[in-house]
């Protein structure tokens, strides 16, 4: 996560550095991305980024917190209980992550590309850790259905928590 050092920073400037990664990552896979390239664009020193960052993972890491606090800021106010049927809410899920998309260019590009990112030599625990984390996440939705019984109870809910992980 971001040194002090960057959060000491001027909220435009952090702002600026932050969308400036976000582009070269939403455009680049993780060991394609180019801290040189940035910080040339930029017109600051390459030392400066390390110290705001441990690492290019660290970075990388920060960038993907961002993102996922805006994309969650679209969906965390859509609760199961206020649909009529799982369909309902799960398709209110995607329109708000399809407003996300397209209220978020910058946002929604470094996390589609992540998919290709997490293919990466350099992370590939975090390809492991964020699918299994998506695929939880799937899961307790399923595991809910089958208690409300309205899902079926002869498929576990792992298995139908994989197949929505797979449909999403």
């Amino acid at each position: 996560m971001p040194k002090q050092t960057f959060l000491n920073l001027a909220p435009e400037k952090r702002k600026r550095i932050t969308n400036a990664f976000l582009r070269e990552f939403a455009i680049k896979s993780f060991d394609e991305a180019s801290i040189t390239v940035v910080v040339k664009e930029l017109g600051i020193a390459k030392g400066s980024v390390y110290q705001y960052f441990e690492d290019k993972q660290d970075l990388f890491l920060y960038l993907l917190g961002v993102c996922t606090e805006v994309k969650l800021g679209y969906v965390q106010s859509i609760r199961r209980p206020d649909y009529p049927d799982f369909w309902a809410y799960f398709r209110d899920l995607y329109e708000h992550g399809y407003h996300f998309d397209l209220e978020n260019p910058l946002e929604s590009h470094f996390l589609h590309n992540l998919t290709q990112t997490l293919n990466s030599p350099s992370i590939p625990h975090l390809y492991d850790a964020l699918m299994q984390q998506s695929i939880k996440a799937f899961e307790g939705m399923a595991a809910y259905e089958v208690g409300q019984g309205l899902f079926r109870t002869d498929i576990s809910p792992a298995i139908l928590g994989y197949m929505l992980y797979k449909v999403g």
